[in-house]
């Protein structure tokens, strides 16, 4: 599943499978700035961070057994994450991270030495020894040039890559050629094969790039391109 959070004109919390399905509304009273979120896994709750109402809270990944971990005065959290019994968040008003038990106990602050956070936004932990968990695509049953998205916790939806679909034999094939080019920002591969039915596009683009002249080299399978010294 994956969950987000909204905090527009009608704040709220939803998730969807990975293949697009079963969407549903977790969360959509009383909350106003749900910034963060943060899920604990083994025990199925999703937390979050609400940067108006300056509180955490806590429900079920099915949205029930709502309830509130603990509210702060002089807190804006913005981005959140569990980390073992800890929840810590970026925070804006303090320019620290902030952290509390999961039972809203023990609140207190930190930062990283040498370093000032002016408005840290995203955070995340990194932990190598952390169980990977298991679910329907962990063997990656999927044939080559095809992702596999979990639709729910027992199966699993095949899907071409992006770029890669040929609709007469059904499987995900790349196309046999595709134009590169090069434009201020950006370098695109277009489909020179495509048909109404198919994506235009061959490859995922490239962004963020001043490309001035691109080529490809066919047997490494790797794009070259030069651009001025920034």
């Amino acid at each position: 599943m994956v969950y987000w959070s909204d905090w527009g004109d009608v704040p709220a919390i939803e998730r969807i499978s990975m293949t697009g399905e079963r969407r549903q509304m977790l969360v959509n009273t009383t909350i106003a700035w749900p910034n963060g979120l943060g899920l604990d896994v083994p025990n199925r709750l999703l937390y979050w961070a609400d940067a108006r109402l300056d509180r955490i809270e806590v429900c079920n990944f099915d949205g029930t057994n709502r309830r509130i971990v603990g509210t702060y005065t002089a807190v804006h959290p913005y981005s959140l994450i569990m980390y073992n019994s800890l929840l810590i968040w970026s925070d804006w008003q303090l320019s620290k991270m902030g952290a509390i038990n999961i039972d809203g106990t023990n609140f207190r602050t930190f930062t990283v030495p040498y370093y000032f956070f002016n408005q840290p936004t995203g955070i995340a932990v990194y932990n190598r020894s952390q169980a990977i968990a298991q679910g329907p695509c962990s063997k990656n049953p999927c044939a080559e040039n095809q992702i596999c998205q979990p639709s729910n916790r027992n199966d699993h939806v095949c899907t071409c890559k992006y770029g890669t679909t040929n609709s007469e034999t059904q499987t995900c094939d790349r196309p046999p050629q595709f134009l590169l080019v090069a434009e201020e920002g950006e370098i695109r591969g277009v489909n020179l094969t495509s048909t109404a039915d198919e994506p235009r596009e061959a490859i995922a683009p490239f962004l963020d790039v001043d490309a001035q002249a691109v080529d490809f080299d066919a047997t490494t399978e790797t794009i070259y391109w030069t651009q001025p010294e920034s």
